[in-house]
Order: C-alpha cells, then structure tokens, then sequence
C-alpha cells in the first residue's frame, strides 16, 4: 500500500515555503483567479482539456513550475510546465514518466525531490513502487525506487472513488436498508480489503436510529422524524491509506392513499403508494390536453408527457421514496404526490 502519510507530510511541509522566485501576479499559477469556496475547472484550454482526464496537479514551491497527471490506467502520465523567459512553457511529459505510467508526484520542501508511484521503475520490488527524482538543472533524474519496506510485492497505491454513492429516500416510520454498492470504493492493490466508517459531514455522529455496518458498509434503521442527513463515507485499506465521498438521505412522511387517491378537482393517482407502476386520469376533462411531470424532491424532472383522459406512468428502477406530479390543464396548474415503495 502507498504510504499516504508519509507523503503528507511532504505536502505539509511544502505549505510552509514561500515562493523565492518572483513571478507576476498575472503569471501566477498561470494567472487564474483563485476560486476562493466555490471550485473551478483549472486552466481550461491549457491543463483542462475537453475529451479526456487530468488530475494530481503539483506546484513547486517556488510557483515556477507545476505537474500534472493525465490518461486512464495503464496509460498515465506525468506533465510538466516551467515558467521560464517571462512565459509558461506548453505541456510535456516529464523526463521520469517518458518510459513509464506514473503520477501523483508532490514536491519536497526544498523543491529538489518529487515523490511519485510509477510502474517499470528501475529495481522493481511489486508492479507500482513509491519512487523519486532529483531535480538535474531545468529536468529530473530517472527514478529511484525507495524499495523495502516501503514497497511491497503489490502495487503501492491507495482506495479511490470510482463511482458515487447515489442518494437515498426514506419514509419516517419505515425500516430502510442500503448497503454501499461493491463498485463505489476501488484498492488497487489487489486485495481490495477496506473498513468503513460514516459521520454526518459536519463532523457529528450519524443519528442513533441509523446503524452502519464498516465491515459491510450497510445503513439500516427506521427514521422516527422527516430530516435530511449528509452523510460522508470513508473508506480505509489495511494500510491505512483512506478516501471518502458523500450521500444524502433525505427522510419524507408517508402520504396515504386516501390523502392522494381523491377525487379533488377530477384528478386521480392510482394506485398511490405504487411499486413503481400507477396511473393518472382525468374525469373531469375531458378530451382535453394535460401536460403531466413527475419529479424528485430536488426538482429533478423523472418524466414528462401528455395525454388526454388517462395514462400509465412507468416509474420502476428509481429509487423509493416521494415524488410531485405536476399537472397543466388548461393553463391551470395542479400538484400531487406520489409514493413509490
């Protein structure tokens, strides 16, 4: 496994270094604004390039040049761009990853290391190894695996996020029961062996009428309350080495058949709860033309259509929960609910 601490620290010590070489404000960091809270695609045309994927961006702590990772494994590669002769130079691979993928690279404090993991590097000990270069004028040395026992047999890498948890729906005084799907967390390490742990994201515990299972990875419990829970997942390898993402869990009141089921306005949902299947009609419209949505509780549109009298409404495969019907007749609007268990 990676050691993710030990880099860390690198990155910590890195913060504290002033930049030594003047570079102006309107070259800095290739003269973007800095987003302050809200994030923004950076060095869009230059670093973000549409069509494929660039992350791991590294600044030496001089601010005079920057490295960044590109490409889907095994094809991963390492980009460098130097300010030099009051310009940035164009992206180009770095001399250490021109033979091999590798990436992730931090600087050392001093800026004269960068610290990466790279496939085929000299002396292999596993298939990806921790290594490093020295800084060699305006280029890098060839890699030097820091070997054992810091590298093992394995690859040293660390769990990332592959696909988001996607975000669930309650009912207050139903049992709910999800466990975090296989493909959400990934260890390329071979063993794929991770513990979980899951706090609101502020910081506090989940609520008591919530379980979690780390070993699973499963919530269970019957919500007392209507509430919103943002919930943040950690997954951690057995070295340590950890990622985390987010999910909501959003807890609606059970609206009952007969609240929704009426005949108000000639207008009736059946069956309502559904498992995902019901119907819309219009008793006292008709041949008239309605303009019918059905949407999330975020405002998401699910559907939409029109029909006249009556129509079936598919709703299978979306998650349970509460949905808003949102009818137009006649430029008049009506609204309902629907639950889908």
């Amino acid at each position: 496994m990676k050691k993710s601490a030990f880099l860390f620290i690198l990155f910590l010590g890195w913060g504290n270094i002033a930049i030594s070489q003047p570079i102006p404000p309107d070259s800095l960091y290739l003269g973007q604004t800095p987003p302050g809270n809200i994030p923004q695609v950076f060095a869009p045309g230059v670093i973000s390039l549409p069509g494929r994927i660039e992350y791991g961006i590294s600044i030496s702590p001089a601010g005079d040049e920057m490295l960044f990772a590109l490409g889907n494994w095994p094809d991963k590669v390492t980009m460098i761009m130097r300010y030099e002769n009051n310009h940035w130079t164009a992206p180009d691979t770095v001399s250490f990853s021109a033979n091999r993928s590798a990436e992730e690279a931090i600087y050392s404090p001093d800026g004269q290391r960068v610290y990466y993991y790279a496939y085929n590097p000299p002396n292999p000990v596993g298939g990806a190894d921790l290594c490093y270069s020295m800084k060699n004028g305006p280029d890098w040395s060839e890699p030097v695996n820091l070997g054992l026992p810091l590298n093992s047999a394995q690859d040293e890498y660390h769990p990332y996020v592959l696909n988001l948890i996607p975000n669930q729906t309650a009912i207050k005084g139903e049992l709910l029961t999800f466990t975090i799907p296989e493909s959400t967390f990934i260890d390329d390490d071979g063993n794929n062996t991770l513990t979980y742990q899951a706090r609101l994201t502020n910081g506090s515990p989940i609520p008591g009428w919530l379980t979690f299972d780390t070993l699973a990875g499963t919530f269970a419990g019957t919500p007392p309350i209507t509430e919103t829970l943002n919930i943040r997942v950690t997954a951690t390898d057995t070295a340590g080495s950890s990622v985390s993402t987010t999910l909501k869990i959003t807890v609606n009141s059970l609206v009952s058949t007969e609240q929704v089921n009426g005949q108000q306005e000639g207008i009736r949902v059946f069956p309502n709860p559904t498992c995902g299947l019901f119907n819309i009609s219009l008793n006292s419209s008709p041949g008239k033309t309605a303009l019918v949505g059905v949407y999330n509780l975020q405002g998401k549109a699910i559907c939409t259509n029109s029909f006249r009298e009556c129509i079936p409404i598919d709703m299978t495969g979306n998650p349970k929960g509460m949905y808003v019907i949102k009818l137009v007749v006649d430029n008049e609007i009506t609204v309902r609910k629907i639950c889908i268990q």
